[in-house]
C-alpha cells in the first residue's frame, strides 16, 4: 500500500512512518523542513510546507497514495494567524489538490481532544457526540480543520476519517509539554546539568494520557477499518494527574530532587479534568491501548537521558 504522511518529521509523524514501514507499506513523508539527523532511509521525505496547491497536485499526481495521514500542523497558539494557516488553510489546499486530480485516497485527519475543552462536573468520559467547547486558538483551528474535511466528504465524496487523540506522551514528545518537561529536568539533574530541583506548574489537572505508539496504531486501524465520515476518539479512558506523572518519574530517577512550584509554568485556562471514551474505536476496529502509563513515562525519561547524554 502506498502511504503519504504530512508532518512526517513531527512527534507522531515519525512514529507513524516507522509503524507503516514495519507493516510493509511504501511510505512517503512531507515535512516543512527536513532535519538531517532525523532522516530515515526506510522512507522518502519531501520538503513541502503545503502552501501551494499546484505543487501539491504535482506531488500527489506522482505518488497516487492510497492513504493520506494528515498530521501536519502546529499547536503553538502564540501566533494565531500562523496557526490557522498551518492547521486550516493547508488542509484546504490538500483537499483541493486531491479533488483536482480526482483520486480517491482515504484521508485521515489528526484532530485533538482539545476540541472538547472543559468537562462539566456531571460529564462522564467524553464521547464523540459531546459538544465542542474550545478554550484555545489551537482547539478552534482543529475544529475548523475537521469541518473542512467534513465539507469535502459531504460535497466531494472524499473518503475522510477524523481522529481526536487526547494527551499523547512517549519517547520524542516535545519538551514544552508537561510530561516531557518533567522527564527532561530529571534527566538533566542525573547528568549534573541542572540543580536537583524540578520546577512545575499546577499539579492537580488530570488528563487522559495515551502513548504515541498506541496512537499511531489507532491511526492505522481507523484508516483501514474505520467508516468514512466518522470521527473516533483515541484515548485510554482513564485520567492521571500531573502529580501522578511527577511521582512516577521521580520513582524512576537515579538521584533525589525537590519540587518547586513555578508560577510562570501555571496556566490560567487549565482544565481540571479531561478523559475520553474509546468505546467507538474499540468496537469498530478492535483497537485498545496496550502500553501502560508507567512504561510510557519510563520510555520518555530514557529518551531524554539518551538525548542529553549525546548532546553533552
Amino acid at each position: 500500500m502506498s502511504v503519504l504522511i504530512t508532518g512526517s518529521e513531527g512527534f507522531c509523524g515519525q512514529h507513524l512512518a516507522r509503524y507503516c514501514v514495519t507493516l510493509g507499506e511504501k511510505v512517503t513523508g512531507i515535512a516543512r523542513k527536513i532535519h538531517s539527523n532525523q532522516t530515515n532511509p526506510a522512507w522518502d521525505t519531501i520538503e513541502n510546507d503545503l502552501s501551494d496547491t499546484n505543487s501539491l497536485i504535482s506531488l500527489l499526481d506522482q505518488l497516487r497514495p492510497e492513504v493520506i495521514y494528515h498530521l501536519a500542523g502546529t499547536f503553538d497558539s502564540s501566533d494565531p494567524t500562523y496557526l490557522y494557516a498551518l492547521n486550516v488553510q493547508a488542509t484546504i489546499r490538500l483537499f483541493d489538490a486531491v479533488t483536482a486530480l480526482a483520486i480517491n485516497p482515504v484521508i485521515m485527519i489528526a484532530s485533538s481532544g482539545a476540541v472538547y475543552g472543559r468537562m462539566s462536573s456531571a460529564t462522564k468520559a467524553i464521547q464523540e457526540q459531546n459538544p465542542f467547547c474550545p478554550l484555545t486558538h489551537y482547539a478552534v483551528s482543529k475544529i475548523a480543520q475537521e469541518m473542512v474535511a467534513l465539507r469535502y466528504h459531504l460535497s466531494e465524496k472524499v473518503r475522510v476519517i477524523r481522529t481526536r487523540a487526547f494527551n499523547i506522551i512517549g519517547p520524542g514528545q516535545p519538551e514544552n509539554l508537561v510530561c516531557s518537561s518533567l522527564a527532561k529536568q530529571i534527566a538533566a539533574i542525573e547528568l549534573n546539568r541542572q540543580d536537583p530541583v524540578i520546577r512545575v506548574g499546577n499539579l492537580t489537572p488530570a488528563r487522559d494520557l495515551i502513548d504515541v505508539r498506541d496512537v499511531v496504531n489507532a491511526y492505522w486501524l481507523v484508516a483501514n477499518r474505520g467508516e468514512s465520515g466518522k470521527v473516533y476518539n483515541v484515548c485510554s479512558g482513564r485520567a492521571m494527574t500531573v502529580a501522578e506523572c511527577l511521582d512516577t518519574l521521580k520513582e524512576f530517577s537515579q538521584v533525589p530532587s525537590e519540587t518547586i512550584i513555578d508560577p510562570t509554568r501555571q496556566r490560567a485556562d487549565d482544565i481540571p479534568i479531561q478523559v475520553g471514551d474509546p468505546s467507538r474505536i474499540t468496537h469498530e476496529t478492535g483497537w485498545r491501548a496496550q502500553i501502560s502509563f508507567r512504561q510510557s513515562l519510563l520510555d520518555l525519561l530514557n529518551y531524554w537521558r539518551e538525548r542529553l547524554q549525546k548532546e553533552s
